[in-house]
């Protein structure tokens, strides 16, 4: 039987005093070392336990505190845009982005120095024009080459930036405000509009006129084999609308065990009942443990179901999505952003996710919603739901988060009665990480809390490297060493 040997305490004591010469790491649940977010701190207790300090607040139906505002009332946090962008070009930059790129090539320097002293009449060049032309050559070649692979990550971006997603609209989101657009920024969008419009256009006659001539190969084909079927068959073909109508069949399995999803529609309210017999605090729509234990609902059943909700999830695109901002997500769909699962089709409150684009894995795993979510079934719920999320900062680390939920619970059975401060933990469990995709479950409704560059995948991404062949590093490294000589002797030789 193998045991593990413990250190001393004198023993821990010199490997803290070691360590602590550097700068210490944080660690994250589990015992992992990631990255932290800026500005992120961490102090000890005297317990020697980590109190953790939340960096972000979100508030979903609630007004936004004083303390979280500016002088016009604006909310003082700014977040990342749910817009990616992994070209490293845009239409302006590429020149001299790339002219500087491509003369980190220390053979573009040399010669493009003895291209510039080829111009002057002391040296005797013939011909300077012609000492130009294989340089601009190789400059011009590799900057076409950067600009086709550049375009194909330009195309790849709007199509990821415009994948639709469901988003909830009808509901103020007090966490970010509505950014007002430049005019530079209107001539890029309406540009953009414009050029995807074009290219839409023609596609769609390319493939028209490929449609059209596939037609006419169909239509003669299918003329021949009418006419074979006409001469051939003494029947007439019926129409497919006395198609016979196929017989339900019920489940093998019992469903006295299955939970009715109409009927769980009309379970808006129940009553706690105590060991004793006593009864207990009335909510709406709470979910219970079997071993009797109530974790509360976030929806508050003081919201009055007969007015008008303008409350719907409206199909909308990736960039669009901001923190604080309610999503469904259907099967098979990809989660646009970091998103805390509030409910899910599942009576269970579960659902599977396919991580292969975060780290390679095919296998399916499971992710739970909160258990104070689970009364959340369609718009008018979360536009009922009312809480709070205290989250940590954004980090790189796949496999760990801490957060929080906090609420007040309020009594259906007598509202006049003092709300319950109620909190519910958050883990990594309970995340829908941007980039995986929703399995085997029918769809899963929560609250996006991180966008953009800020949510873990693209922080795991880093930016975008520039492509140089072993062979180029090499060259600089034999090319460099001779080169502030040869510049020496032309200068030199200039002078004299």
């Amino acid at each position: 039987m193998a045991t593990q040997g413990r250190p001393d305490s004198e023993e821990g004591k010199k490997r803290n005093s070691l360590w602590g010469r550097k700068e210490e790491k944080p660690t994250f649940d589990g015992g992992e070392t990631g990255k932290a977010s800026p500005g992120q701190a961490s102090s000890d207790s005297g317990d020697g336990e980590d109190s953790h300090s939340f960096h972000r607040n979100i508030y979903v139906n609630l007004p936004l505190p004083a303390e979280e505002k500016d002088e016009d009332g604006k909310p003082l946090a700014q977040y990342a845009r749910n817009k990616i962008r992994t070209a490293k070009y845009t239409p302006l930059s590429f020149i001299p982005k790339n002219l500087w790129l491509q003369f980190h090539n220390v053979a573009n320097i040399y010669f493009l120095f003895i291209t510039i002293l080829q111009i002057f009449a002391i040296f005797g060049a013939s011909n300077p024009e012609l000492g130009c032309i294989p340089l601009v050559a190789i400059l011009l070649i590799t900057g076409i080459k950067d600009a086709i692979e550049d375009y194909r990550r330009t195309v790849l971006d709007l199509e990821l930036n415009n994948t639709p997603v469901h988003i909830l609209l009808g509901v103020p989101n007090v966490n970010v405000t509505d950014d007002q657009i430049s005019l530079w920024r209107q001539i890029k969008k309406t540009t953009t509009r414009g050029m995807r419009y074009v290219w839409h256009f023609f596609k769609s006659l390319r493939n028209k006129k490929k449609q059209d001539a596939g037609n006419e190969t169909g239509s003669a084909r299918s003329r021949d084999l009418q006419r074979m079927q006409t001469r051939a068959s003494i029947y007439t073909i019926a129409d497919d609308t006395e198609a016979i109508q196929m017989t339900p069949v019920p489940s093998p399995g019992g469903t006295n065990n299955q939970t009715s999803f109409v009927a769980s529609q009309h379970m808006e309210d129940f009553i706690l009942q105590n060991q004793n017999g006593s009864s207990g605090i009335a909510h709406a729509n709470g979910k219970q443990s079997p071993n009797g234990k109530f974790y509360g609902s976030v929806v508050d059943s003081r919201y009055d179901p007969k007015q008008q909700s303008s409350a719907k999830f409206k199909r909308d695109n990736w960039k669009n999505v901001r923190v604080g901002d309610w999503v469904r997500i259907y099967n098979n769909e990809e989660v646009p952003a970091d998103v805390v699962i509030m409910a899910t089709s599942d009576a269970d409150g579960a659902c599977y996710v396919e991580t292969k684009n975060l780290d390679g894995e095919t296998n399916l795993k499971v992710r739970h919603a909160l258990h104070c979510g689970a009364a959340i079934k369609h718009a008018r719920d979360c536009e009922r739901a009312r809480f709070t999320i205290e989250s940590e900062g954004p980090h790189a680390n796949l496999y760990a988060y801490t957060g929080s939920i906090k609420w007040n619970q309020v009594d259906a059975a007598n509202e006049n009665n003092p709300s319950t401060p109620m909190a519910e933990p958050i883990s990594v469990k309970n995340l829908l990480l941007r980039g995986c995709s929703l399995r085997n479950t029918d769809w899963a409704i929560g609250v996006v809390i991180f966008t953009g560059s800020e949510s873990k995948i693209m922080m795991n991404a880093g930016i975008t490297p520039t492509k140089r062949s072993r062979i180029q590093r090499e060259l600089n490294f034999n090319v460099g060493p001779h080169t502030p000589p040869l510049l020496a002797y032309k200068a030199l030789d200039l002078v004299v």
